[in-house]
């Protein structure tokens, strides 16, 4: 038994969902697909009972997780550089 979703290309990234249906690996397989300006999703689970109205509040909040967690990492990107470029002028790794 699966399910079929579609998410919108606009408001959810590829490496956003791939990250949320690797963390409910262990609940089911998915097959991504583009189509047009949608991912789609085609969902089978790993067990017989298991029932998508059982997990779709998690996996959309796990979904909303991830796509924030990717913003922020963008946004903060250039920050991150900089400290690490600073943590490391004071190490040995690099020579002066």
């Amino acid at each position: 038994m699966g399910t079929k979703i579609e998410l919108d290309c606009s408001v959810y990234t590829q490496d956003s969902v791939k990250e949320t249906v690797y963390r409910f690996s262990d609940e089911f397989s998915t097959i991504i697909r583009k189509k047009d300006d949608c991912l789609i999703l085609d969902i089978t689970f790993n067990s017989p009972e298991t029932k998508w109205q059982e997990i779709k509040q998690e996996f959309e909040k796990e979904l909303l997780d991830q796509s924030l967690r990717e913003r922020i990492r963008k946004e903060t990107a250039d920050i991150k550089r900089v400290i690490l470029a600073h943590t490391f002028s004071k190490t040995s790794i690099v020579e002066h």
